[in-house]
C-alpha cells in the first residue's frame, strides 16, 4: 500500500483490518515514524517545498516494486494484464479519445508481453 501525508483514515482502517486478518501488511510511506502500524515500512521522502507536496520518491519506488515483482512471475502478471483489461473493456473504464474507435485488444501493445 502506498499511504502518504495526511494519512488517509480509510488507509490506515484497511491496514489494520489486514493485520486483524493475520495478514502482512508493507507500506510505502513518507517516513518510518508514521501513525500506523505495518509489518514492512518503506519510507520515500516527500517534497515540501512546493504548494502541494511532490509525491515523486514514493511513487517511483511503488513502480519499481511492481516491475519485481512482475518480473518474478512473468507468466501470471501477463494473465492478470489480460483479465484486468477485459474487466475495464466490460465495464467502459476509459473513454478513447478519439471519437469512432475502439480500445485496442490487450494482445495488440496495452498489455505487458514477455
Amino acid at each position: 500500500s502506498v499511504v502518504l501525508p495526511r494519512y488517509p483514515a480509510e488507509a490506515v482502517r484497511a491496514l489494520r483490518g489486514a493485520r486483524e486478518l493475520g495478514l502482512r501488511t508493507a507500506v510505502i510511506t513518507d517516513r518510518r515514524d508514521v501513525p500506523f502500524e505495518a509489518d514492512v515500512i518503506l519510507d520515500a521522502p516527500v517534497g515540501e517545498r512546493l504548494v502541494f507536496d511532490a509525491h515523486t520518491a514514493p511513487l517511483a519506488l511503488a513502480m519499481v516494486l511492481v516491475e519485481a515483482m512482475a518480473d518474478a512471475a512473468p507468466l501470471r502478471t501477463q494473465a492478470r494484464l489480460e483479465e484486468y483489461e477485459r474487466m475495464i473493456d466490460r465495464a467502459g473504464v476509459f473513454a478513447d479519445d478519439r471519437p469512432g474507435t475502439a480500445s485496442p485488444p490487450a494482445s495488440a501493445g496495452n498489455a505487458r508481453t514477455r
